[in-house]
Formats: structure tokens, sequence, C-alpha cells
């Protein structure tokens, strides 16, 4: 559930002439359909429990499509329809609830005969009391076919799974992905987005994308509405988590092979008995190869050659996709004796090999196995071929169990380089002791040349603590983008950046893990907040100078 991107709003209601019939031989009709008269009037209060809507079009309709666009919020299940020529009419089949706010929908896609399409919502608002609720939330998600918008009212920390049936209010975004879910009343409200790719108004997790908002909203007189929001979509994985085979690799260790990545993951999760269910083996510990993320590491007490029991049913029920029913599963596998008597060795390099290694690239080194975490900070230096390059090394550390990182900030003057690491002879072993006796680690980078780069600089003028927020220029229709470090200024320089169209993007790194999650639908997470200057494109060409650059942001 990572990295996404786009905003703005707009809404129209279409006002053209088209005729009805032209002629044979006639100019084709590409004129949207427009709406000439309606009842009852938008806005008006104390309409009757059983009203009926009255809509005159400028021209004949596919009255079936429009029929297949009509609803009402809050949902008004049972419809009845008829058509006098142009003019439309909808009546619920039941009363309406006493002294509460209604909205009429037409959605965008309405259809002349003709088959020319609306590309905006037509509302009216009426109250079946003597007042009328007025707070609204607007904003924009992504473009798709058809989108829509539910409302939630929530409490805060509650439990929350999105359905239908809990929805306070809901819309379905134009053409552009604008919304707007008007005529709420005093609240605190959850919003959630999905691609209705199916036309149903229902959320398929297993085939649909969905977008959620940063936070809850809470409307109320003082607070009237919350305008420009902004929603990417992400999407779930919902194939169900399978073992397609274990492979020990010694008596305390063993991999893994799912059928995809799993999300939730704990060693609580995992467990391992003896085929004879006599004896449990304590799972120490777990990690995944970094080379492939469907491979799972498992670190044991100790095993020998006799046949065994991987039970990992908690891990599938900790998954978003749970089983219907309620099952067991589990994988046999035979233990091997061997024990371990290979040192750590390096298996992935990032930046890869070969490629430009900018100034305050962070190298990550990974290793096929965890390190002795004691015996890091014995790496003593980090220098080029010549070693009158030298580089500085800022701080070496390690996380998520066999990652090793090593921070570079001075890059040598050249088209070309090769870093050497210098490790102490006992400074690479694991946790067995098995020392990794090559003291030198060599990668080879290309150093940049600046002239084929442009030099940005500027600041974030805002009220807001930035402390743990990433910044980057995204370029234009992707999804990752070159990271500018923020001072305590909130100030940023970059003389290394390719040429090509940027927009400036900033988000809140809740989990410090430097990609924006988008949230999950269940178990409920919300998107990390973030913001796009979509009116500031910048645009970059060799040897340019972008000084001074101002971004300002409000309400982050």
């Amino acid at each position: 559930m990572k990295f996404k991107i786009y905003e703005i709003l707009s809404f129209l209601i279409l006002v053209s002439c088209a005729k009805v019939e032209p002629p044979t031989g006639g100019p084709e009709d590409t004129v949207q359909p427009e709406i000439l008269e309606f009842s009852p009037q938008d806005r008006s209060t104390n309409i009757s429990p059983l009203p009926e809507i009255k809509i005159k079009f400028s021209e004949k309709m596919n009255n079936e499509n429009v029929e297949q666009n009509v609803y009402f919020v809050p949902e008004v299940e049972e419809i009845d329809f008829s058509w006098t020529g142009y003019t439309f009419y909808v009546s619920p089949k039941d009363s309406l609830l006493k002294n509460k706010t209604y909205t009429f929908n037409l959605a965008p896609g309405i259809e002349d005969y003709h088959k020319v399409k609306t590309d905006s919502d037509f509302k009216i608002a009426f109250s079946t009391g003597d007042t009328i609720d007025s707070l609204f939330i607007s904003g924009k998600t992504e473009k798709a076919s058809r989108v829509v918008v539910w409302c939630f009212e929530v409490e805060e920390d509650s439990v929350f799974f999105p359905k239908k049936e809990k929805i306070v209010s809901y819309t379905k975004a134009d053409l552009e992905g604008n919304f707007s879910i008007e005529n709420l009343p005093s609240g605190n409200f959850r919003i959630f987005a999905f691609t209705d790719s199916n036309k149903d108004d229902k959320f398929t997790r297993s085939k649909e994308k969905f977008a959620v908002y940063h936070k809850d909203i809470s409307l109320n007189a003082e607070n009237i509405s919350e305008e420009n929001l902004r929603l990417f979509f992400t999407e779930n994985d919902t194939t169900q988590l399978i073992v397609r085979n274990i492979v020990p690799v010694y008596d305390t260790r063993f991999r893994v092979n799912f059928n995809r990545e799993p999300i939730e993951i704990s060693k609580d999760y995992l467990k391992i008995i003896s085929a004879d269910s006599t004896q449990e083996v304590q799972v120490e510990d777990f990690y995944f190869n970094p080379n492939d993320s469907l491979q799972m590491i498992v670190e044991v007490e100790s095993m020998d050659s006799t046949k065994y029991i991987f039970d990992y049913t908690k891990l599938v029920y900790a998954q978003v996709n749970k089983p219907k029913e309620d099952t067991t599963f589990t994988f046999k596998f035979t233990g091997f004796s061997k024990k371990d008597s290979f040192y750590p060795k390096p298996v992935k390099f990032f930046p890869k090999e070969k490629s430009v290694l900018l100034p305050e690239t962070k190298i990550q080194v990974w290793f096929d196995e965890p390190l002795n975490e004691n015996r890091l900070n014995q790496i003593s230096s980090v220098i080029a071929k010549n070693k009158t390059d030298s580089l500085t090394i800022k701080k070496i550390f390690k996380t998520n169990k066999n990652q090793t990182f090593l921070n570079i900030f001075e890059i040598p003057k050249k088209d070309s380089t090769e870093i050497r690491i210098l490790f102490n002879e006992t400074s690479l072993s694991d946790k067995f002791a098995n020392l990794n006796t090559d003291t030198t680690l060599t990668i080879s980078y290309l150093t940049p040349n600046p002239v084929k780069y442009s030099t940005v600089s500027g600041k974030i003028k805002t009220q807001s603590d930035l402390k743990n927020s990433v910044f980057s220029l995204v370029p234009i229709n992707q999804k990752t983008g070159i990271e500018l470090k923020l001072d305590s200024e909130n100030r940023f320089k970059s003389n290394f950046v390719k040429p090509g169209s940027y927009l400036p993007m900033i988000f809140e790194d809740r989990n410090q893990n430097q990609k924006l999650d988008l949230g999950l639908d269940f178990p409920f997470q919300f998107s990390e907040k973030f913001h796009i200057w979509e009116t500031d494109t910048l645009i970059f060409k060799e040897n340019w100078e972008y000084d001074e650059i101002e971004l300002k942001l409000e309400d982050y």
C-alpha cells in the first residue's frame, strides 16, 4: 500500500442546447442535455415524506440510463420512475423520515437519446422538517471511470470496516475526480472512496481500488466545512496466503516460500512442532530475503533430521483477507541437523552498482543473515579507489535484522569511482561467531557530472512542524521522486536534479519507512498526511539554477 499522487476541485451543472432528433444527414448531436426545470427547488423545507421529484430535460433521454443513475442520500431503497415526454418523475415508494435532510442525485454520465453523456452531477437538497443541514466536505480523487465516495459518522478510535449500510451520506465523483458531500449534520466523519468498476455502489475488496483520508473530520457550527481533500487510490492483495514449500538450511534455520508477501507478521504467529506432536521448537526470529520478498527465513533454537509441522494458522488469520471458515494451515517438512559454519555475505546493494552516486546518498548493504550487532561499529573507514578521494562515513546502523546502512556524504569529483568499505577482521560475523575474513568490500559507482544536472534551493513557509515529514520533487506522472532534506528552518537545496518536470510533494512519514502509505480498509488505517503543490510545476534543464523557491503550506 505504498507511493501514489495529484489535486483540485470543480463542480458544473451543464447548460447547453441540443437538437432532439436531427434530420437524416444532419449534423451529429454532440451537445450535452440540459435540465430546464426541476422541483422541489433546491434547499426546500417541509417537503412531504412522500415527495415527487420532477426533472424536465431539454431533449429526449436514454430513460433506462437516467434511472440507473438516480440515488438519494440517505439511501432510499425502493423508487418509482415514470416519464412524460422529456419530463422525468421520481417518487420513493415508502415515506421518508420526518425532520430529515435528503438529497436527490443524478450521477455524472447520464445519456441523451444519442448517447451524449453529461460530465457532472445534479443535486436537489430538501428537508422533511423546518431546517436543512448545510455542512459539507469536498475534494478530489484520482481519475477513474466511476468513483463512489462514502461518508461515515464514527466515534473516535472505534473499530471500523467500511460497509455501505453504515454510511451517513455518499456521492459520486465527476470524471475529473471532484466530489462534494453536502447537507451534512454536525458530527465526526470518515471518508472512504472506491473505484466502482462493477457499478453496484458497493465496495468489492478483491477487485476495486480504494482511498482513505489521513484523519476523521469534525463538522459543527464553528467548522462548517472541510475542503480540498486529496485522495489517492491503493488496493488490497486478497490472494489467500499459502506456504508453497519449506527448505531447511541448518539445524537452526529454514526458508519458507509464500505465494505472496505477508502484510501483518509476528513470530508469535509461527509455530513448529514435531510430527508426533511431542515437541515444540522455539521460534527465535525471522527475516525476509532482501532479493525475494516472498521468502522468509525462520531462526529456531534447534532441529534434527526428523519430520516437523509448520503451523502458520495465526499468520493467515492476521492478514487482511481472513478465511471465511475456521481452517488450520500447516506444512510438513523434514529438518536438517547440519550446523551453521558460514560467515555472512553481502547479497544486495542500493543504489545498484555502476549507477550514479549523488551526494548524501545512503548506501544500503543487505547481508544474507543477521550480523553480530556488537561488532558493526568496528567498520573502520570508507575510501575511494584513489585514496586521496576519501569518503566520509557519517553514520552506521543496522535495522530489520539483515540490513546494514552506510551514509556517504563526500563524493569524489570524477566521472567514476570505486567505493571500498574496509572492515576489521572480526567486524563482520553472525551470532554463531562465524567471521567474514575478507576485510574489503568493493562497490563500483559512477559520480555525477554537475553540468548534466540542475540546482534548486528554497523554503517551505508554514506554521506546521515538519520534523517527521519527507519532502521530495516528484516527476510528473510518476510516484517516486528526489528526496530533499529540510533543515531546522524548512529550507532545502540540491545541486543534482535531473532535467524534467516535477511537482513538489511532502508527506508525514508516521512509520519512518520513507514511503507514502495510503492506508488500509481493514484492519483500518488512515493514509499518511500529504500535500502536493500542483500549481507549482518545476521544469529543470541541464545546468539550470532554480533558486529561492517559496512554497506555502497551510493547515498541514
